[in-house]
């Protein structure tokens, strides 16, 4: 039996075209989002603006896009005149 190279040559060349196609319309379909804000808003998160905070969001989320999870932060953190405060962890992400 005869193997024809030219033929496997075409036949390498759609594999690795149907390779990259299915990688481009994947991307496509389910973008990387980057900026912490648009994906913190984007997952229905509360975005602390002048902290630069994602309330509720997971610890692999924060870590992916280079965030600090603190999984027990005040619910009263960014009020410093409050008198009481509820004494309830919130899970949030910090970004510089």
């Amino acid at each position: 039996m005869k193997i024809d190279k030219q033929k496997i040559l075409i036949l390498l060349g759609f594999i690795a075209a149907a390779i990259v196609l299915i990688l481009l319309v994947s991307e496509l379909n389910f973008p990387v989002v980057k900026d912490p804000q648009e994906s913190c808003i984007r997952e229905n998160l509360t975005w602390i603006e002048g902290a630069n905070e994602c309330e509720f969001m997971n610890q692999s989320a924060c870590e992916s896009l280079s965030g600090k999870f603190n999984e027990c932060g005040s619910a009263c953190r960014h009020n410093n005149e409050s008198t009481y405060c509820i004494l309830m962890c919130i899970p949030y992400c910090k970004f510089n």
